[in-house]
Formats: C-alpha cells, sequence, structure tokens
C-alpha cells in the first residue's frame, strides 16, 4: 500500500509539471487555448477507453485552472492527492479479487468488454 501511495503522489507531481509547468505555460496562445491543448494531450495519454479519455481531460481542466489560479505547488498536491487515492482504491479492490479475475486483469481481457 505505501509503494501505491508513493506512486500515485509521484505521478500527479510528474504530470503537473509536464503538462501545467511545462506545456501550458509554454503554449504561446492565448488564454484558454494553452489549457485546452495541455488536456487534450494529457487525456490523449490517459485514453484507456473513451470514458476514461473523457474524464482524464475534464480532471485536467480542472488541475490546469487550479494552477492557472493558484500555481504548481496547489495543482501538484491536488493532482498527487487525486492519484494516491485512486490507486490505493484500485490497488485495495484489485487484492481483493479472486485468482481468475486478477488473471483477467493482467490480460487486459477488459478491455474488449
Amino acid at each position: 500500500m505505501l509503494l501505491s501511495l508513493s506512486l500515485g503522489l509521484v505521478a500527479g507531481l510528474g504530470e503537473e509539471l509536464l503538462f501545467r509547468h511545462v506545456l501550458q505555460q509554454a503554449i504561446p496562445l492565448p488564454a484558454p487555448l494553452p489549457l485546452l491543448l495541455a488536456s487534450l494531450l494529457f487525456a490523449a495519454g490517459h485514453a484507456i477507453t473513451p470514458t476514461y479519455a473523457l474524464l482524464s481531460f475534464l480532471a485536467s481542466l480542472f488541475f490546469g485552472s487550479v494552477y492557472a489560479s493558484s500555481g504548481l505547488a496547489v495543482a501538484a498536491t491536488a493532482h498527487g492527492a487525486y492519484d494516491a487515492v485512486a490507486v490505493c482504491a484500485t490497488h485495495w479492490v484489485v487484492t481483493r479479487k479472486s485468482e481468475g479475475e486478477k488473471e483477467r486483469i493482467r490480460s487486459m481481457e477488459w478491455l474488449k468488454d
């Protein structure tokens, strides 16, 4: 569980550094275009399913807005906290599944549904 928590926190920080502090800040277009472009790239990188891509896009809009209004530290903290909770919750759910269900997850059969 500690590893899951750590991964979530580090992922949130890394993604905010890349998508907000580098991309959103560096795109030389008038607002809100940098936020929209960074969010589209973020969603593309999270496009496991169409629904998850959409949710990632919406979350990115939120984190990008937080970054624009409050800075990197607040956006990275919010994103890291979200990712830590999501990764820990996923870990908790998956570790309680049967071996057959775990194998289905590992084989990524659920993507075919």
